[in-house]
């Protein structure tokens, strides 16, 4: 159904950070665990569908000008603007209502996410290389969730990686877009005129 294309299921995949920390403390079979970072990945689910449908609405006019984005459903006509922005606030406030059950830092931490989330779809996401740092954002603190759902503590050492991996991820496909888009990436959304593959090879070096 085009509400749940809209949600983007296939990108759910990147909350399965919330499991890295009792992952790599091997205590991710522990029951009580791993049902902590169940019920926190869930409301990531259901908080970063809320983010994706909000972003779309306000993005639409400027996806179907594009190859590939046309296709999403608020672009194509599937879904109206408003109709997305009415399931994500149901969303919004079941993400918060399941943290909220698992412990008060965990609901920091969303609250905190849909915050970043939030200014990136109004006026981040227009802030060259501050754009690439909120996204990247959102990893660090599914992870970070993870530790604070199972009560586990979360190393410097991990954190370092995980932040440096996630911009690596962000600005790499900052310069696949430009690569696709060619001469009318500023066209599309202007911060990519700033993501020249030569800057972007040096942020990734």
């Amino acid at each position: 159904p085009p509400l749940l294309v809209a949600c983007r299921p296939h990108q759910w995949v990147k909350n399965l950070l919330v499991f890295a920390v009792p992952f790599a403390a091997g205590r991710i079979f522990d029951p009580a665990v791993f049902a902590s970072a169940t019920a926190a990945a869930l409301a990531f689910v259901m908080a970063s569908s809320a983010t994706y449908l909000i972003n779309d609405a306000g993005d639409a006019e400027a996806d179907r000008r594009h190859p590939t984005k046309q296709f999403r459903p608020i672009a194509a006509g599937q879904i109206t603007p408003g109709q997305a922005r009415r399931v994500a606030a149901g969303l919004l406030v079941g993400a918060v209502a399941v943290a909220v059950t698992i412990a008060p830092a965990v609901a920091a931490l969303v609250v905190t996410y849909l915050a970043i989330t939030s200014a990136y779809s109004r006026w981040l996401k227009h802030v060259p290389l501050v754009d690439s740092i909120a996204v990247a954002s959102g990893f660090v603190i599914r992870a970070a969730t993870g530790a604070a759902a199972t009560g586990i503590a979360i190393t410097p050492v991990f954190l370092t990686i995980a932040a440096a991996g996630s911009m690596f991820i962000v600005v790499g496909k900052r310069l696949g877009e430009v690569l696709l888009l060619g001469r009318a990436a500023p066209s599309h959304r202007r911060v990519l005129g700033w993501y020249t593959p030569q800057r972007c090879t040096r942020l990734l070096a």
